[in-house]
């Protein structure tokens, strides 16, 4: 069942070597649609992935060693929602072409989820390679960038209010 309360956005963490954001300004999400080195960006699609978030690999901050990306579902402690309301969840890597490298559909998810980390890319032995997670939250984007480094949470928390 899908239920049309749930509205889904994602978001991109530029983690460095101790998994935490290098400062505020590292993450990208509908209310910041870049990252400070220029290298990430989010944006809007009209065909089967409602929003995409790409990267230009030659521009990452050599700090970066893996970006994280969570699914959160906008007020979901609000509006009681979470993500077994939701079908389809999935996470897909294309290529500089639109060529499908990878995807990643979740099969389970639990309930109390506001968020979900679905995947991540990472750094190892000078290449970058992707893990399909499918981990859940029971926290807001504001406290998974809290759990991220994420100094001012107010900051996530006026965008999400406007």
């Amino acid at each position: 069942m899908t239920n049309s309360a749930c509205d889904v956005d994602i978001s991109a963490f530029l983690l460095d070597e101790n998994g935490k954001v290098p400062g505020d300004s590292w993450f990208v999400f509908y209310g910041q649609d870049k990252s400070q080195d220029q290298s990430t960006f989010l944006s809007q699609t009209n065909g089967k992935d409602r929003e995409m978030i790409s990267i230009v690999f030659s521009k990452l901050d050599s700090r970066v060693k893996r970006i994280v990306f969570v699914l959160s579902i906008y007020e979901a402690f609000e509006k009681q929602l979470d993500f077994t309301m939701l079908k389809d969840i999935y996470i897909r890597i294309m290529d500089k072409n639109d060529t499908e490298l990878v995807s990643f559909m979740v099969e389970e998810s639990g309930t109390n989820m506001a968020s979900m980390l679905i995947g991540e890319i990472y750094q190892y032995k000078d290449k970058w390679k992707f893990s399909a997670v499918g981990s859940g939250f029971v926290k807001d984007l504001a406290g998974v960038g809290e759990w991220y480094g994420v100094k001012d949470k107010s900051f996530i928390s006026t965008i999400m209010t406007q």
